[in-house]
């Protein structure tokens, strides 16, 4: 589990999900947006929908591999092109299903496995679409104000 400080509240999940950018990848979304100035840090938290499982246990186990990869990868402390996020993760609703189906095939193991290379896929076209999304920033804050960051 990641430090308070470093997990999204709620009023910024409801924010993230209504105004981030968003990125669908084959098994994983993700919303997210830039941070604070005064933050020097990226938040993050993740949601399991109740439609992957009606148990908390299995859905409380991607979580936890979900964490454990953005741990691995110290994931918090990094600036992804020069800037913090915040960033929320859940499963695309739309292959829930295939997603629940591959990872019943296989071990504990091999779970882990194939979540770590499914986030890792997701996160680095996530990357670019965000840089795509920071340089389209930057063209629009050239014209009237260039100091004058919107969140």
């Amino acid at each position: 589990m990641l430090q308070k400080k470093f997990r999204l509240g709620t009023k910024d999940v409801r924010f993230l999900t209504r105004k981030g950018v968003r990125y669908y990848g084959k098994y994983f979304s993700f919303h997210s947006f830039f941070q604070y100035p005064s933050i020097l840090h990226n938040q993050i938290s993740c949601h399991i929908s109740i439609k992957y499982d009606k148990r908390a246990v299995y859905r409380n186990a991607i979580k936890r591999m979900i964490l454990a990869y953005i741990q691995d990868m110290e994931f918090v402390t990094k600036q992804r092109n020069g800037r913090y996020y915040k960033l929320f993760i859940g499963l695309n609703k739309h292959h829930i299903e295939h997603f629940k189906a591959k990872m019943q095939q296989l071990s504990h193991r091999e779970q882990k496995m194939f979540v770590f290379q499914a986030l890792q896929q997701h996160l680095r076209e996530r990357e670019k679409k965000l840089l795509y999304q920071q340089t389209k920033y930057h063209n629009v804050q050239q014209g009237k104000r260039k100091n004058y960051i919107r969140y």
